[in-house]
């Protein structure tokens, strides 16, 4: 029964990717579109995507450090491989990063002495840490410039999308400190309940191992790089497309929200969720043609899955053979 209901929300999660690939690319001048991605400058895709590249071997670092306090044995290797398996395996299933890379790390010879829910909770304070960012950074680029994008978050579907996100996100937060609080309050009366209360106990010191970074200065800094390598992605491959000029380095700050955004959708690789979003940005915010938007969008998302299938099948294919029977 169980394998059923996974197979169903795969051909769902397959189905609503086909149709935002429908939506998005229904408007598209086809020889605008094919024009804009001969004329690309192929350099500056390529540079966008090693860049891009770089981002989960940076985020496997930062999380490293929120697993050392209750996992020296960890190495950086074992991390980076477990990270880009990860996102292989999300690209395929969405919202499986997370089980993947902790599953990894917990069955590897190095991760052996990492409980399981203590990785996950290192995993939801990592994307705390993110939510609250984008928060930052979302009303940074607001107060530099209301009129221009303002009038995108009060005024557009998308950009309303943000900020139902935002209240998520927030609401999922409390949610969990409520759970994590109950179980707590709950006398030990059937294993039941001694199995969640365990496994939110192994969570909560997860969470909280943010506070016991031996360097928090790295972690802080690594946080500062992965963003950067976020936002410089898009810069780049901006400059490699025809008709952008018009595209700032703060327009490709909003963009990179716009993006991450997309991800909560749950599409394969988010395919149609963030070409939909990524064009509507640029023709609401420059004026792009939407065919234009769309090439960019397009060169943007598939060079980076492209470089996430190679790195994603190397990195499996150099797990140890234990971890990769089991996983």
């Amino acid at each position: 029964m169980k394998s059923w209901r996974k197979h169903i929300r795969r051909v769902l999660s397959v189905a609503l990717s086909l149709v935002l690939l429908w939506i998005s690319f229904r408007g598209v001048d086809w020889k605008v579109f094919v024009r804009s991605l001969s004329s690309c400058d192929w350099w500056y895709l390529l540079l966008s995507a090693a860049v891009g590249a770089v981002m989960p071997a940076c985020r496997a670092f930062r999380w490293r450090h929120m697993v050392l306090p209750f996992a020296p044995r960890v190495g950086r290797k074992e991390s980076v491989l477990a990270n880009f398996t990860a996102y292989l395996f999300n690209m395929a299933v969405p919202y499986t990063h997370e089980a993947t890379r902790c599953i990894i790390i917990h069955r590897s010879e190095s991760g052996r002495d990492a409980p399981y829910d203590k990785l996950v909770g290192v995993a939801v304070t990592e994307r705390i840490c993110d939510g609250i960012c984008a928060i930052l950074i979302l009303i940074a680029t607001i107060a530099f410039s209301w009129e221009r994008y303002g009038g995108f978050i009060a005024g557009n579907s998308e950009g309303r999308g943000i900020i139902k996100v935002l209240v998520v996100f927030t609401v999922l937060i409390l949610a969990a400190v409520v759970a994590d609080l109950a179980t707590r309050r709950m006398k030990a009366e059937s294993r039941i309940i001694q199995s969640v209360r365990k496994f939110f106990d192994g969570m909560h010191e997860g969470l909280t191992s943010i506070f016991n970074l031996e360097r928090p200065i790295v972690f802080t800094m690594e946080t500062v790089v992965l963003w950067i390598i976020y936002w410089l992605q898009l810069y780049l491959a901006s400059r490699a497309v025809p008709g952008l000029d018009g595209v700032g380095a703060l327009d490709c700050l909003f963009l990179t929200l716009g993006g991450l955004l997309s991800t909560i959708i749950p599409v394969p690789g988010g395919m149609g969720a963030y070409h939909y979003v990524i064009a509507s940005a640029l023709a609401y915010l420059c004026g792009t043609g939407w065919s234009e938007g769309m090439a960019f969008a397009t060169l943007v998302h598939e060079s980076q899955a492209i470089c996430m299938m190679l790195l994603g099948a190397s990195s499996i294919a150099l797990l140890p053979s234990s971890v990769r029977k089991r996983t």
